[in-house]
């Protein structure tokens, strides 16, 4: 569970620090350019196909 939530957490963080970026940038913020980023964290039992499956659902939630 702790992994889970630092996991989280580190998600979260790297939304936060790429959303910044991007604000930063004067030629995205005139052009109103937007972007969505699905983050997964691959664990051990995963297949490679589980592991997309995942960052997909992941791209598509922050879309809605």
């Amino acid at each position: 569970m702790q992994d889970s939530l630092t996991q989280l957490g580190s998600r979260r963080s790297f939304d936060e620090q790429i959303k910044r970026a991007m604000a930063k940038n004067i030629l995205l913020t005139k052009y109103n350019v937007a972007g969505s980023l699905g983050l997964a964290f691959m664990n051990r039992a995963d297949g490679v196909n589980r592991f997309f499956l995942r960052a997909d659902q992941a791209l598509y939630a922050q879309k809605f």
